[in-house]
């Protein structure tokens, strides 16, 4: 094998690095993305974190899965018809499939109609099946399909709830309007994520606004093949998210590397981090000196003895005054 063609096989891949935060404390919190197929996890060990080259000591944790509820919102109109759905009920299963038995799925499909298919359930099959049983027709009512998926979760569970749509983009019959499509979203704090198959009649403006209203990602698909890429993608923003802790020994901006390795995949990112300086440190006794104690002290003194003082001049007055 050739020199060129071995650094490639070792070059990583591209490790997805969802926000970083830092504190006042330059605690750092850094949540990613971990590839690959991961139904046990990965170890702690799995992920290391460089900032200007320095490695860092790192606290690991995987987010947990057991408060999150989805709904699958899949565009079913007639521009899908043929290979675009068969391509994405099959991706869809297989998004289905991948998912941890604990969370519960919904199904709804939007076409001239928005409607509910399977209720919010921990079930496999009846998802499946309706999933399987979908067929193209009609025209597409998006922002109806958004709403009655918001009408899907189950509002009296405490957890997260999160869309995954599928959809070409494009809305020509929706009774609902823009507006209160995304005030439902934001009022019901509701993650939206969507995934753009491209047919005729692709918009991807329509589903990156809702995508930003609902603190989630579109993923544009060009090539119906590859909607199982997308359905993989956001699969694993959902079940392999993890947050690393750190505290940060930099000052100001710093760049920051995440490298992960476990049974042989590999992936990299980087993100610049602006960190605050550090507080200055508390000093002993001479930064006592140096900010004034001993005036302060000397002022103290002052004052009491100036109280000393009326309380003598009063009492002197008072005897005085008093009759003999």
């Amino acid at each position: 094998m050739a020199a060129d063609d071995q650094e490639q096989e070792r070059r990583p891949a591209d490790l997805s690095v969802e926000d970083v935060s830092v504190d006042r404390d330059a605690v750092v919190k850094v949540k990613v993305v971990a590839p690959g197929d991961l139904p046990d996890g990965a170890p702690a060990e799995a992920f290391t974190v460089t900032e200007d080259g320095q490695q860092r000591d790192v606290k690991v944790k995987r987010i947990p899965t057991d408060d999150l509820q989805i709904v699958l919102a899949l565009d079913t109109s007639g521009s899908v018809a043929a290979k675009p759905l068969r391509v994405v009920k099959s991706a869809a299963l297989s998004f289905v499939n991948s998912l941890p038995p604990h969370v519960p799925v919904a199904v709804v499909e939007f076409n001239s109609q928005a409607s509910v298919v399977t209720n919010m359930t921990h079930r496999r099959e009846p998802v499946r099946r309706a999933i399987k049983a979908l067929d193209a027709r009609g025209r597409t009512s998006l922002l109806d399909g958004v709403l009655e998926s918001i009408a899907a979760f189950d509002k009296k569970a405490d957890k997260r709830r999160v869309i995954v749509l599928m959809a070409d983009g494009e809305d020509n019959q929706s009774v609902s309007s823009f507006a209160k499509a995304r005030a439902a979203l934001r009022k019901h704090d509701v993650v939206l994520h969507a995934v753009r198959l491209a047919t005729d009649y692709s918009d991807v403006k329509p589903l990156r606004a809702l995508a930003q209203t609902g603190n989630g990602k579109v993923i544009a698909m060009d090539d119906a093949d590859r909607v199982h890429d997308a359905y993989r993608q956001t699969g694993a923003k959902l079940i392999n998210l993890y947050e690393l802790t750190y505290r940060s020994q930099a000052d100001g901006n710093a760049t920051l590397k995440v490298r992960f390795e476990h049974r042989g995949v590999m992936a990299q990112g980087t993100r610049q981090v602006d960190v605050p300086s550090a507080p200055p440190a508390a000093g002993g006794l001479m930064s006592l000196l140096g900010s004034g104690f001993w005036t302060r002290r000397w002022a103290l003194h002052s004052i009491a003895a100036l109280w000393v003082l009326a309380v003598v001049i009063f009492v002197a007055s008072a005897r005085r005054l008093s009759p003999r």
